[in-house]
């Protein structure tokens, strides 16, 4: 990561969020461990439901088999006696099962190698900003990258 020196507004961070950090199942990320944890899901609930909407239209298979995987995520949980699982997925609206968050940073140019080729990831803007681009230069495209766009591709077949 590089700083962006244009933002201002909040200090530069990446946090990863996580119900079943590295799908695995075994535990909640340690950025839903705290006690902010219930505020920090509700507080994206929102626009992880419309990503989630927005995924049903454009990629339905990927949809229902998130779905289905935190179904079963949930049964391992009640199974295994993990208390705080359920609990953080009881507030979890997205049927991705990894939220990173990038708070005026600036990313390098790069392939997600541990994301599955025949999926997509959907990258969305928040905030108050303007002057920001998303470039996949091997499709040799860039974008205007405002507050509230929605750019879905295979992040692992594009770089960007």
């Amino acid at each position: 990561f590089k700083q962006d020196s244009e933002n201002v507004g909040s200090t530069p961070r990446c946090i990863n969020i996580s119900p079943a950090w590295f799908q695995q199942g075994h535990e909640v990320s340690a950025s839903l461990k705290g006690p902010s944890s219930e505020k920090i899901l509700k507080g994206i609930a929102r626009p992880a439901a419309i990503v989630s909407m927005a995924l049903r239209v454009m990629h339905p298979e990927q949809y229902f088999a998130g779905l289905q995987t935190f179904s079963n995520l949930g049964h391992k949980a009640v199974s295994k006696e993990l208390p705080q699982m359920p609990e953080t997925l009881e507030y979890w609206a997205s049927v991705f099962n990894t939220l990173s968050i990038i708070s005026n940073w600036e990313t390098p140019n790069h392939q997600d190698h541990l994301s599955v080729a025949e999926c997509f990831d959907v990258l969305t803007t928040v905030g108050n900003y303007s002057n920001g681009w998303m470039t996949m230069p091997s499709l040799q495209l860039e974008f205007k990258y405002n507050s509230g766009c929605m750019i879905v591709f295979s992040g692992r077949i594009v770089r960007h």
